[in-house]
């Protein structure tokens, strides 16, 4: 009895092990896509049990000629910062307009803020420009919000959160119209406290 418990246990962690959950880009996120022929843009779609999902990658409005098999470098953003990995296509979807790739085996996850950032989970009641948002990360050089419709690309906004930051004039540098986030660069660095 104790030998066929401790065989299913080790059975049980080995499993476990095998089946670890590898990070993956924030659904809906824009990623670079790296080939041996050059520099695609993609929209992250989402996973699958057999891979992950891609939108078809554009170059000069004409879809990017991107074979089955082929080797791509991609890079991403997720919650946890910057993902760099290596994954192989699987198949080509027509309708509609996908890639399938392999899920990868080692990915790198790097922070490239220069200062810590403080996620909100919940977010954050805030407001941006008079309009009710949601505040879902802080650092002293920026923030990452969300509110429908999402502010444009280059345009300047003001933060108003009454607990963190008071008032904060910053620039977007990046908006998602469907999920509604921006990220927004501060024009002058704030003082986060826990």
């Amino acid at each position: 009895m104790f030998l066929t418990s401790l065989g299913l246990s080790w059975g049980w962690f080995k499993l476990r092990r095998a089946v670890r959950r590898v990070p993956v880009p924030r659904d809906g996120c824009v990623v670079r896509i790296r080939t041996a022929d050059g520099l695609y843009r993609a929209r992250f779609l989402g996973a699958e049990k057999e891979g992950l999902r891609l939108s078809a990658p554009l170059s000069r409005g004409h879809y990017a000629p991107i074979r089955v098999g082929e080797r791509l470098v991609i890079e991403g953003t997720s919650a946890r910062g910057a993902l760099l990995f290596d994954c192989d296509v699987l198949e080509r979807r027509a309708e509609p307009c996908e890639l399938l790739v392999s899920m990868p085996s080692d990915v790198r996850v790097s922070e490239r803020r220069m200062s810590p950032r403080q996620a909100f989970e919940p977010p954050e009641p805030a407001q941006l420009d008079g309009s009710r948002a949601e505040l879902l990360d802080l650092s002293a050089f920026g923030a990452r919000v969300r509110k429908k419709p999402a502010p444009a690309k280059g345009q300047r906004v003001l933060l108003s959160e009454a607990t963190r930051v008071g008032s904060v004039a910053g620039w977007v540098l990046d908006s998602e119209p469907i999920s509604g986030e921006a990220r927004l660069r501060f024009e002058e660095p704030i003082e986060v406290g826990p």
